[in-house]
């Protein structure tokens, strides 16, 4: 039987109508990232988990599969309520608006 953390995880759509872009932000209340592992985050095989406890591909197929759909996601705050936020081109756009 695996083990689940449990954790509180928010998402919060950003839509303004007049920007080319949708953002999704993603927060959970762990422990936060330290300034040596947020180098590492989307690294293949980057786990801070005991051996066997986690395969660390999550955050890397994360990163693929928003690239892949030419959207980006980035650290915003890695303390406690540590947030990534991930952008998407709204359809019919041309460009990514930051």
């Amino acid at each position: 039987m695996s083990h689940i953390e449990q954790s509180n995880i928010n998402l919060t759509q950003k839509n303004a109508r007049l920007e080319a872009k949708i953002v999704l932000q993603v927060r959970d209340s762990g422990e936060g990232i330290t300034d040596e592992n947020q180098k590492k985050l989307f690294q293949p095989f980057f786990t801070t988990k005991p051996v066997g406890e986690g395969t660390g591909l999550g955050l890397s197929i994360v990163k693929g599969i928003l690239d892949d759909h030419s959207a980006t996601v980035e650290l915003l705050h890695k303390e406690l309520d540590t947030c990534f936020e991930i952008r998407f081109k709204k359809q019919g756009s041309n460009h990514y608006a930051a």
